[in-house]
């Protein structure tokens, strides 16, 4: 097995991945590795060795759900990858299912979480959360995001996981804040030095202030990163008159589950956020799991 965990990391696809994307799976083949690097390609064809990943899977689980799925995918993406170019008979990992089962209701901060998080974080540190959730997009597109990517109106930029060009309309409450933060560094996100942030800088930084928002007694005990995304989204949804539009339009995240028949509808939701309509509820509850499932990426 060794052979095609070697030939993968030196493959095409693998250099196509982001630079964050590629050591998280060194780190997940670092495990593999360890397990099964001496496991013969041509015992991939035994019927038994599906049962023996699946076993070695749900061992790990007992440590880490989220994280015995995430080596698993990486072991079937790579058998998939070499099962493709005739290296392995096979690929007994297909379609396992997932041992990790997210509660989304944890991944949604209340009125009061944001009141305790902004009252205490750093202005910085507050610009970052408020442009989550606004724009719903991915940490490290935001961490790089320039001042000239803003028009005064709305956002436009390259997604780097998926390659999409989204425009995203400016609410209010976000324009106000752009319009009061100095431009003095290229990104508009930047450390309290006026200096780009690096990923891991802003983890840790994030970190601190959810764990000071939390000695004010709120809801941050839980992890938090991934939160202020879910919240983002959420924000649409309180909007009426958003129910019919599709999120992913604006947030370049590909979902095809809602109709989108008024465009316009997500310019105005966005920029007036009390808007109110006589949608469904049944559209309400739709829209709400959409935006749910497109919220996990953010702050991972």
């Amino acid at each position: 097995m060794q052979v095609i965990l070697n030939a993968y990391q030196k493959s095409q696809k693998f250099a196509d991945l982001a630079p964050r994307t590629q050591r998280d799976y060194v780190r997940h083949i670092r495990k593999i590795e360890e397990e099964y690097q001496d496991f013969p390609v041509a015992a991939l064809a035994d019927r038994a060795a599906r049962g023996e990943f699946l076993t070695r899977r749900d061992r790990m689980a007992k440590t880490s759900r989220r994280q015995a799925d995430y080596t698993y995918s990486v072991l079937a993406l790579i058998i998939s990858w070499a099962h493709d170019r005739g290296l392995v008979p096979t690929n007994p990992c297909e379609r396992p299912g997932k041992v990790y089962r997210s509660k989304r209701i944890d991944s949604i901060w209340t009125p009061e979480d944001e009141a305790a998080f902004m009252q205490t974080a750093p202005s910085h540190i507050g610009l970052a959360f408020t442009l989550a959730l606004w724009t719903g997009q991915r940490q490290g597109d935001l961490l790089r995001l320039p001042w000239a990517a803003y028009n005064g109106e709305s956002i436009r930029l390259l997604q780097r996981k998926t390659a999409a060009r989204v425009e995203i309309p400016v609410g209010k409450p976000l324009m106000t804040l752009l319009e009061q933060t100095p431009k003095t560094a290229v990104t508009i996100l930047a450390t309290s030095r006026n200096t780009p942030w690096t990923e891991s800088g802003f983890r840790a930084s994030w970190r601190k202030a959810c764990q000071k928002a939390g000695g004010a007694g709120s809801n941050f005990s839980r992890p938090a990163r991934n939160r202020s995304y879910a919240t983002g989204n959420s924000r649409l949804q309180r909007s009426r008159d958003c129910i019919y539009q599709r999120p992913q339009l604006e947030t370049g995240h590909s979902n095809s589950g809602c109709a989108l028949p008024e465009p316009g509808l997500s310019t105005r939701c966005i920029s007036n956020p009390k808007a109110r309509g006589s949608r469904k509820k049944n559209k309400d509850s739709q829209l709400t799991s959409q935006l749910s499932k497109s919220v996990s990426t953010l702050f991972v």
